[in-house]
């Protein structure tokens, strides 16, 4: 997806009643390895790490929340550059994201929408995990 059909879909209402049913402030649908489809019909990539494996050994990409960013509701993945290794595998396992990620996750998107980016990494924005603290 070109990064400005994202900007351009946030002009507009979007319908979120796809991802009715999902729970929390998760609202993706699966729909093959390594991909989603999102509630505004836009499709997400491996995320900026690639596969991440989850407590059950499965391959993850993404954990996504929504809020409200510049007036509208808008997805954005919680796994981000901007979380640590210790917080990244506590998403992984299956765990619920804190207000610190949380807050750093929307912070990460509101700065890629400023710069005409989706929140989603794109095919080239996979980075390597962080290092862990010692």
């Amino acid at each position: 997806m070109d990064p400005m059909d994202y900007v351009n879909a946030l002009r507009r209402p979007v319908d979120y009643s796809l991802a009715a049913g999902l729970g929390g402030r998760r609202n993706a649908t699966n729909i093959g390895p390594g991909i989603s489809a999102l509630a505004d019909n836009g499709m997400k990539s491996k995320g900026f790490f690639g596969p991440l494996l989850n407590a059950r050994g499965q391959p993850m990409t993404e954990y996504s929340a929504d809020d409200q960013i510049n007036g509208r509701n808008v997805q954005f993945p919680m796994i981000v550059p901007t979380l640590s290794r210790d917080e990244v595998s506590h998403l992984t396992q299956g765990n619920e994201p804190t207000d610190a990620m949380y807050a750093k996750a929307k912070a990460h998107a509101q700065e890629r929408i400023l710069r005409g980016q989706s929140p989603f990494a794109q095919a080239n924005e996979v980075v390597p995990l962080p290092r862990r603290k010692r």
